[in-house]
């Protein structure tokens, strides 16, 4: 954050460790490019050091995403069921269906209301489209085959809403919360579900202020402090959003930082596209952590 009056510089020079603050929040509007020299410090006194954040590195966090045998089906690449969409919302189940579905996925149930089956369809043929208000298989049946849920995305706040939500998060398989399904944690229907586990959160500031009962101020103010209370709060992998996506690390004092991205994502739908992301990676077995640093990627 900047306090007060700061310089907004081209070249930012930092000493020996790089400050975590020039990376995420409001830093990286002031901080342009960013230039380090360590001073000659020994190795040995890095390795001393608990470092407060690490950058998210592909060559580091993609291991999981070796090249698959060539005998691979789809079988093996997970079942991911995604639930949401209420009235005039569609658009948020289709943009994570067809997300999870390119990153590879092997199949894909979305679970909607009956007026977006036929768009989505049209749209991406390859996932399985299912009425939640007319279909014949109970929601108890669809979510047990499923072997990861993503559920939020323009699921809305209604009695339907709910249902859908008590159902999915009472089930212990993988899960990814985002959108109105945060906000559910918020209400009193949501309380009981608050230290679920086994789950990945995706809040922007103003769903993480919610979820900690603060402001998008505070969360400005403290990015790092933040994202290490909701993973406490919530038991669970939590990735903060926005410039400077932050990750924690579940138990882990360390965060996860992903200065990666620009200023054309700021826009409606891109949190469908990562929670469909994150979802379709951990179909594909990689651990809950691995899944939020390389889909945030």
């Amino acid at each position: 954050s900047a306090l007060g009056i700061a310089v907004k510089a081209s070249i930012t020079l930092s000493f020996m460790g790089l400050n975590k603050g020039l990376f995420t929040g409001e830093g990286p509007n002031y901080c342009s490019t960013v230039c380090f020299d360590s001073l000659k410090v020994p190795s040995s006194i890095y390795r001393e050091l608990t470092p407060i954040a690490r950058r998210v590195s592909l060559e580091k966090d993609a291991a999981g995403l070796a090249p698959r045998e060539r005998t691979g089906h789809k079988g093996l690449y997970g079942h991911l069921l995604i639930i949401g969409g209420d009235h005039g919302m569609g658009g948020a189940v289709m943009m994570a269906s067809e997300a999870a579905h390119y990153v590879g996925a092997g199949v894909v149930t979305v679970l909607t209301r009956g007026e977006h089956i036929a768009p989505l369809l049209s749209r991406h043929p390859e996932c399985m489209a299912l009425d939640s208000d007319t279909h014949s298989t109970t929601v108890d049946d669809i979510l047990a085959k499923a072997t990861v849920i993503v559920a939020g995305p323009g699921i809305g706040t209604g009695a339907w809403a709910v249902s859908l939500l008590q159902k999915a998060l009472a089930t212990d398989t993988p899960l990814v919360l985002d959108a109105d399904g945060l906000n559910f944690l918020t209400s009193g229907a949501g309380e009981a579900f608050r230290q679920r586990g086994n789950w990945v959160l995706t809040p922007h500031p103003g769903e993480a202020a919610r979820l900690l009962q603060s402001s998008t101020k505070e969360i400005a103010l403290d990015r790092f402090g933040c994202v290490k209370q909701l993973s406490d709060r919530y038991n669970a992998i939590v990735a903060l959003k926005g410039a400077g996506t932050l990750i924690s690390e579940g138990t882990e004092d360390t965060a996860r930082l992903a200065n990666v991205g620009n200023p054309g994502m700021a826009t409606a739908g891109m949190g469908d596209v990562l929670s469909g992301v994150i979802g379709g990676l951990l179909a594909q077995q990689l651990s809950l952590g691995d899944a939020a640093n390389v889909g945030v990627w």
